[in-house]
């Protein structure tokens, strides 16, 4: 069985006196061309293909554009002798709008779990995988992404594990130490957990 969930990767500069980070839409735009670049390489669809198109001339896409995508990836999957559970739509943040596909995909019976990898990973290239990570990344959903890290508990749980959360830290640099923390001490003993809007 095959779980497909979204997250959204941020990563943010500590200070120093280089040339300031690329906006977000600049970065945005430059993952957009790697992803459009490497769909055409891997032989994407031309349904797929046109989405990453519409997102490079500016259209402001919702998951109604990526779920002819999934539906296709479905008619993949299904051809192959798999089972496709569609979950709907699943909102990346609460609040934020910005929905992605959710949907779990069961191997056929007879093929070992390795062998139907090779044939989940072709379809999701095919169909889905590149649009869909240019959609979930743009810089409305991971502006989403860090607000929700600019609350009172997150703040309190950090100052509570040691981190300075000055007054003026952004919602980029809030989230970027909540991921340090969890990296740096999430396999060590007793760890509580990250510091999440609902707590750690």
């Amino acid at each position: 069985m095959v779980v497909i969930a979204v997250a959204v990767v941020t990563t943010t500069a500590c200070g120093s006196t280089q040339a300031p980070e690329p906006d977000r839409e600049t970065l945005w735009r430059a993952n957009l061309a790697e992803l459009t670049l490497a769909a055409t390489e891997a032989g994407a669809s031309e349904r797929q293909l046109d989405v990453l198109a519409r997102m490079e001339r500016g259209e402001e896409l919702s998951y109604e554009d990526i779920r002819p995508l999934v539906e296709d990836a479905a008619e993949c999957f299904e051809g192959a002798g798999a089972t496709f559970s569609d979950k709907g739509p699943v909102e990346t943040v609460r609040g934020s709008g910005v929905f992605v596909p959710e949907f779990l995909v069961f191997e056929p019976d007879g093929m070992t779990e390795s062998a139907f990898s090779i044939v989940y990973d072709k379809c999701s290239a095919q169909h889905l995988n590149f649009a869909l990570a240019a959609y979930s990344s743009t810089p409305a959903a991971v502006e989403a992404f860090e607000n929700q890290f600019d609350v009172p508990d997150v703040r309190a749980c950090l100052m509570e594990r040691g981190y300075q959360v000055p007054d003026d830290m952004t919602a980029g640099e809030i989230s970027a130490l909540v991921s340090e923390d969890a990296l740096t001490h999430g396999g060590e003993s007793g760890y509580a957990g990250p510091c999440l809007p609902d707590g750690p």
